[in-house]
């Protein structure tokens, strides 16, 4: 996602505003079996820090989906990101953070969809849960122990 920062660079605006909506496969964002199908959307500013430096600051809003990690259901959670990002002139542009965190830019574009991938892959979790409290699966029967109770508990304590 390639965004035109001319006028940013040469002084004729103190800022640029930015509002998009990113389609899913342009992110590619997935980490076992929870993933990002839906469209992403950011709201943010691309702001001159001086020598170079362009600051990307906004908000990323996305749905993550996925199975419940211990009763298999499927989950549907929205997740927010704040996201606060620095590009630097003259540096690599192949989409990789450098030493000082920063991403790289060349001429008067910037690439904003490395940095939002990766602040979107830091913020999934490891572990999708349908609920806090998700009781899981029985693992001698199989039994969702949300929706009934099986009884194999108290017949393991019972042998």
């Amino acid at each position: 996602m390639l965004i035109d920062i001319h006028a940013l660079s040469h002084g004729r605006a103190a800022s640029i505003e930015i509002e998009t909506e990113i389609p899913a496969h342009e992110l590619a964002v997935s980490l076992q079996e929870i993933r990002v199908d839906s469209p992403v959307h950011f709201v943010g500013r691309l702001t001159n820090a001086g020598r170079g430096a362009i600051h990307l600051e906004g908000t990323l809003s996305a749905e993550l989906t996925g199975l419940c990690a211990r009763c298999l259901v499927p989950v549907t959670r929205p997740v927010v990101v704040a996201i606060s990002e620095m590009f630097r002139s003259g540096m690599t542009t192949d989409g990789a953070e450098s030493a000082d965190g920063s991403y790289g830019y060349r001429g008067y574009t910037l690439d904003l969809l490395p940095p939002l991938r990766d602040n979107l892959v830091l913020a999934l979790p490891q572990r999708l849960l349908c609920r806090e409290d998700c009781l899981g699966l029985c693992p001698v029967c199989g039994a969702d122990r949300n929706t009934t109770t099986c009884g194999c508990a108290t017949a393991e304590q019972n042998d």
